[in-house]
């Protein structure tokens, strides 16, 4: 296991997705509060799911826009966003 593995990474069952942005972090303060807000949010929306028991097709859209939703505020861009989700 890496040594900057988050306990959310550590805690994960086997093939359970976990997001970490902290080796893009180091880009200065107004970047790094950028992804640690990006990363709390996905964070955020996996947990949701996870809680929940088997998946609709709904909770899965639902989850996809919120995705979409914080890539963009994080200011990636659109393309990119756009394709992140539709490969998703």
């Amino acid at each position: 296991m890496r040594p900057e593995a988050t306990a959310r990474q550590r805690d994960a069952p086997s093939g359970a997705f976990s997001f970490s942005l902290s080796p893009l972090a180091g880009r200065g303060q107004e970047s790094e509060r950028m992804f640690d807000s990006l990363s709390e949010k996905l964070d955020g929306i996996l947990d949701r799911l996870t809680r929940r028991g088997a998946l609709t097709e709904a909770d899965v859209d639902a989850a996809l826009r919120e995705v979409r939703r914080a890539l963009l505020e994080a200011d990636v861009a659109l393309d990119v966003a756009r394709d992140f989700v539709d490969r998703v």
